[in-house]
C-alpha cells in the first residue's frame, strides 16, 4: 500500500512538473490532425469504449458494429489449434479461452496487465530506485520501431538527431531511411574512453547550425553499444543541462541497462530526472526492449517511455503501425510481474555476463590484444589500432576486418561502420553462443595474431515451462520451441511461415494460382503493410488514387507518416460504386491540375465498406488504366476469404495469370489473416509484390513491424493443412451468407435497404430516405448521433468513407453473436418505428 501512494504521489508531482515546462517542440507529424481520429468512424468508437455493450452486465450499453471483425468461424480455428498445436493456446480462463483472448481485436494501447509487468521489469533493472507509470508505456514491435517511431514523432524531415559516436550502425537506417530526418555526429575519442563531453555537443551542435539544419535532440545509447560501457551520472547530467539549453529533446535508449554487471554501476536517466524533481522532463524518452535483456529479439516487444503527455499521446497513436502480438503479451506478463523470479534472473545474467566479459577480455590479453574497459553490453571494443601497421586508415581497418571475416571466418563489426573516428576498433559480440563456440573463436583470434608475428536463457525456459499457460517449450529436434521463437530473425521471417501464408492464399482462390513464397513480406498486420508499400512507391508529396466509399483509416495509414496525399476516385450508387475509367481519368488529371504526381493506385477489392467484390471487367479495365499511366496498382485483399462463394472473387493474380503476367511488375497484393480467421490481434499481415525491387526493399523495411516468430510457429502448421483450411474456408464463408441474410432482412422489416452485397463483414445500409429536409453532411451527423447516442450503436457514417453521396452507413455484422445482433436489428426497429418511417 505504501508503495502505490508513493507512486501516485510522484506520478501526480511529474504530472504537473511536466505541465509546467511544457515548452520543447514537436514534428509536423505530431501536432498535425493526419491521425484521423477525429473522424465520425473513430468518434464512435469512443462512445462503445465508455459504454460498452454486454447482455448481462450492461444490456443498455453501445453494440460495436464499426468494427470489422470476424468471429463467426472461431470455434473451428480453437478446435484445430486444441487438437494440433505443439504449444496450446486455449485454455480457458474465466470461461473464455486464452486463444481467443489474444485473437481479438486489441486498440493500440495494448494491454494494461502487459504495460504493468514492463514498468515493474524495468523497475527491478534499476533495483526500484525510480517508478514507472504503466500509462506512459507505449509497446511497439520491438527497439527498432521504437527509436523509428519517437523520430517521427520529434523531428521532419530535414532536421537533426546529434548521435555521439560510435555508435549502433542499424541507427543509420532505423532514424533516417523513411523519417526523412539527418544524424550529425557527436565525435568522441579515445582520450577520455569515449565519454561524451560539453565540447563535443556544442561542436555537433554548431556544425548542425553551420548547414541550415534544425537540431530536434540528441539519442544517447546507455549503456552504450558498441563500447559496452555506462555513462557516468555526471556525464547525464551534463547531457540533460545541454538538452534543456538547446531547447531539443533527450532519448535515451537503454535496451542493455540490464546487461550492466553491477546494478550499481548503471544509472537510468529517470534517476537523474528524479534527483531534479523532474525538471526538463518534457524532453526526456527512453526506449527500452526485452531483446537484449532477456535475449529473446523473435518476440519483437519494445517500448517507449516518455514523460511528455503529447509524446505518449501521439506514439500510442503512431504504434499502431508496429503492434506487439497480444499472444506474446499474455505469454510474458506474469513472468515480468514475478518479481521474485526476476530479481534471481537479474542478478544471475549480470552474473554470468560479467565471467563472460572476462573470459573473452582475458582471452582476447593472451593473443596481445587489448579492448577498452567495460561494463556492460554482450560485447567487447577491441582495439587492433596497433595492428594496422604502415596503413592506420580507413582502409586499413577494413582491409584488417575483410581478414577477420574471410581468413580467421569470424564476424565482427569494424569501427567505421559505427562511425568511430579513431581507425582500428572492432566490435565483438561474445553472449550470443556457447563457452564451447567462444573458445574456438579466441583460440583463431590467437592463431591468426600468432600468424601474424547466448548466456541466461535456461532460467527463461525453466520458468515458462513451469509458470505458463500455454507451454512454448516443447523440445523439437531438440530445441526448445520457446528457443526457436526466441532468437534473433531477419526480416524475411520464417520460410516454413511464408509457405503457410502463400499456401492459405492459394486455398483462398481455389488453387486457381499460385503464390511464391519467396515474394511473401511479413508484416505485423495490414495496417503496416499498407504503410509500407506506400513508403515503397512514393514521396512525400506524390498521390495514390483511391476509390470512394474507402476504409477511413486510410487517412491515418497511407498519409499521416508517409506525406503522401490521397486523390480520391469518386464512385456512386448508379452503377453501385463500381471504380469506372471515366473516374479514373477524372481523379488523375485532378491530381495533375494540382501539381500532384501520382504514383499508384489503391484498390480494396472486396471492398471495405461496400461489402462487394470487384467484377473481372472491372479490374481489368483498372489493370489497363495503370498501364496506360504507368503507376503501380496496389490490390488490398484482405477480405478475399469473406466474399460468400469462392466463384464470385477475382483476385488481381488471376488477372495476371490470365495475361501471362504482363504488366505484373506494377502489382502489389495485401493481405492478413485478421478479417478472414478473425485474429487481428496476432498482428499477421504480408505484401506480396511482383517487383524483385519492392520485394527486397519491402522486406528490408519490414524491419519496423515483424511478425512475431512465436506467432509464425503457432499457425504455420494449421495454414499448411490443406484438408482443414478447405473445410474452414467453406464453412467461414457459409456462416457469412447467412449473417449477412439475417442483417439485411432484419433491416428491410425497419424500412431500410442495403447495397447488394457479397462479401465483407459489414453491410453498406443505405439510410438517405430519411434525412427529410436536411440532406447535407450535418443532416447525415445528426442521425449518425442519434444511432450511437439513442439507439446506442456504432455505426460508421459514409462521410468518414468519403462517400460523396449522403445518408449511407457501414453496420458490421460478424463482431458479435446472433443474439446481440437481434438486439440490435430490434433497436432499429424501435428507432424507425419511433421516427414514423416504419411502414
Amino acid at each position: 500500500m505504501v508503495a502505490i501512494e508513493v507512486a501516485e504521489l510522484s506520478t501526480n508531482r511529474l504530472s504537473k512538473v511536466v505541465e509546467q515546462f511544457a515548452s520543447v517542440g514537436l514534428s509536423k507529424v505530431a501536432v498535425s490532425d493526419s491521425h484521423a481520429e477525429n473522424s465520425r468512424y473513430f468518434g464512435g468508437w469512443k462512445a462503445y469504449d465508455e459504454n460498452p455493450y454486454d447482455d448481462l452486465t450492461n444490456p443498455n450499453g453501445v453494440i460495436q458494429m464499426g468494427l470489422a471483425e470476424n468471429q463467426v468461424s472461431f470455434d473451428l480455428l480453437e478446435d484445430y489449434l486444441e487438437k494440433h498445436s505443439e504449444s496450446p493456446a486455449t485454455a480457458p480462463k474465466n470461461g473464455i479461452s486464452k486463444f481467443r483472448e489474444n485473437a481479438f481485436f486489441q486498440d493500440y494501447h495494448g494491454l494494461l496487465t502487459f504495460r504493468k509487468a514492463m514498468a515493474s521489469f524495468m523497475e527491478s533493472i534499476r533495483e526500484g530506485r525510480v517508478k514507472f507509470d504503466p500509462e506512459r508505456v507505449v509497446l511497439t514491435a520491438g527497439a527498432t520501431a521504437a527509436n523509428e517511431l519517437i523520430t517521427f514523432v520529434l523531428a521532419d524531415p530535414g532536421d537533426a538527431l546529434l548521435i555521439p559516436t560510435p555508435y549502433y550502425p542499424g541507427f543509420d537506417r532505423d532514424l533516417r531511411w523513411r523519417t526523412g530526418v539527418e544524424i550529425v555526429p557527436v565525435h568522441c575519442d579515445s582520450s577520455n574512453d569515449f565519454q561524451v563531453t560539453p565540447k563535443a555537443m556544442e561542436e555537433a551542435f554548431n556544425t548542425a547550425i553551420s548547414m541550415n539544419i534544425k537540431v530536434r535532440g540528441l539519442l544517447l545509447t546507455n549503456p552504450s553499444n558498441p563500447l559496452g560501457t555506462s555513462m557516468q551520472r555526471s556525464v547525464l547530467e551534463e547531457i540533460l543541462s545541454f538538452a534543456a539549453q538547446k531547447n531539443i529533446h533527450l532519448v535515451v535508449d537503454e535496451i542493455y541497462s540490464g546487461t550492466v554487471f553491477s546494478s550499481s554501476e548503471f544509472i537510468s536517466i529517470s534517476e537523474v530526472l528524479e534527483t531534479r524533481n523532474y525538471k526538463d522532463a518534457e524532453r526526456v524518452h527512453i526506449v527500452y526492449s526485452l531483446s537484449k535483456d532477456l535475449g529473446i529479439p523473435g518476440f519483437r516487444i519494445g517500448t517507449i517511455y516518455s514523460y511528455n503527455d503529447h509524446v505518449v499521446t501521439t506514439a500510442r497513436r503512431m504504434s499502431s503501425f508496429s503492434l506487439i502480438s497480444s499472444h506474446t503479451q499474455h505469454l510474458f506478463a506474469s513472468m515480468l510481474l514475478d518479481t521474485e523470479f526476476t530479481k534471481i534472473y537479474i542478478q544471475t545474467n549480470r552474473e554470468r555476463l560479467r565471467k563472460r566479459h572476462e573470459m573473452i577480455t582475458q582471452g582476447l590479453k593472451k593473443a596481445g590484444i587489448d579492448c577498452l574497459k567495460g561494463n556492460a553490453g554482450l560485447f567487447v571494443w577491441m582495439n587492433l589500432s596497433p595492428f594496422l601497421g604502415d596503413n592506420p586508415t580507413i582502409e586499413g581497418e577494413i582491409e584488417l576486418w575483410e581478414s577477420f571475416v574471410h581468413e580467421v571466418k569470424l564476424n565482427i563489426s569494424p569501427g567505421s561502420s559505427c562511425h568511430c573516428s579513431e581507425p582500428g576498433w572492432f566490435r565483438v559480440c561474445f553472449a550470443n553462443m556457447t563457452e564451447k563456440t567462444l573458445d574456438i573463436a579466441l583460440d583463431r583470434i590467437y592463431a591468426f595474431m600468432e600468424k601474424r608475428g547466448k548466456v541466461s536463457f535456461d532460467l527463461l525456459e525453466d520458468y515458462l515451462e513451469k509458470h505458463s499457460e500455454s507451454p512454448a517449450t516443447a523440445p523439437k529436434n531438440g530445441i526448445s520451441k520457446f528457443r526457436e521463437n526466441a532468437f534473433f530473425q531477419d526480416y524475411h521471417g520464417l520460410l516454413t511461415f511464408r509457405k503457410a501464408m502463400a499456401s492459405f492464399m492459394e486455398s483462398i482462390r481455389e488453387g486457381r494460382v499460385k503464390f511464391d513464397p519467396e515474394r511473401v513480406v511479413l508484416t505485423a498486420g495490414a495496417t503496416a503493410a499498407n504503410e509500407l508499400i506506400t513508403f515503397v512507391l512514393a514521396d512525400p508529396g506524390d498521390a495514390l488514387l483511391i476509390p470512394t466509399p474507402y476504409y477511413p483509416g486510410f487517412d491515418r495509414d497511407l498519409r499521416w507518416r508517409t506525406g503522401v496525399e490521397i486523390v480520391p476516385v469518386h464512385c456512386d450508387s448508379s452503377n453501385d460504386f463500381q471504380v469506372t475509367p471515366n473516374a479514373l481519368e477524372e481523379a488523375f488529371n485532378k491530381a495533375n491540375s494540382m501539381n500532384i504526381k501520382v504514383r499508384g493506385l489503391l484498390l480494396t477489392n472486396p471492398s471495405n465498406p461496400l461489402g462487394t467484390s470487384t467484377q473481372r471487367s472491372v479490374l481489368e479495365e483498372i489493370l489497363n488504366f495503370a498501364a496506360q499511366k504507368n503507376i503501380h496498382l496496389v490490390v488490398d485483399e484482405i477480405y478475399s476469404g469473406t466474399v460468400f462463394s469462392s466463384s464470385e472473387f477475382i483476385s488481381i493474380s488471376e488477372i495476371l495469370e490470365d495475361r501471362n503476367y504482363k504488366d505484373a511488375e506494377r502489382v502489389h497484393i495485401v493481405y492478413s489473416l485478421s478479417k478472414d480467421l478473425g485474429i487481428p490481434g496476432f498482428r499477421i499481415g504480408t505484401i506480396y509484390s511482383y517487383n524483385d525491387h519492392v520485394v527486397t526493399t519491402a522486406r528490408r523495411m519490414s524491419s519496423f513491424s515483424l511478425i512475431s516468430s512465436h506467432t509464425q510457429h503457432l499457425f504455420a502448421s494449421m495454414l499448411l493443412d490443406t484438408e482443414f483450411t478447405k473445410i474452414y474456408i467453406q464453412t467461414n464463408r457459409e456462416r457469412l451468407r447467412k449473417r449477412y441474410e439475417m442483417i439485411t432482412q432484419g433491416l428491410k422489416k425497419a424500412g431500410i435497404d442495403c447495397l447488394k452485397g457479397n462479401a465483407g463483414l459489414f453491410v453498406w445500409m443505405n439510410l438517405s430516405p430519411f434525412l427529410g429536409d436536411n440532406p447535407t453532411i450535418e443532416g447525415e451527423i445528426e442521425l449518425w448521433e442519434s444511432f450511437v447516442h439513442e439507439v446506442k450503436l456504432n455505426i460508421s457514417p459514409g462521410s468518414s468513407c468519403h462517400c460523396s453521396e449522403l445518408g449511407w452507413f457501414r453496420v458490421c455484422f460478424a463482431n458479435m453473436s446472433e443474439k446481440t445482433l437481434d438486439v440490435a436489428l430490434n433497436r432499429i426497429s424501435a428507432f424507425m418505428e419511433k421516427r414514423g418511417k416504419l411502414e
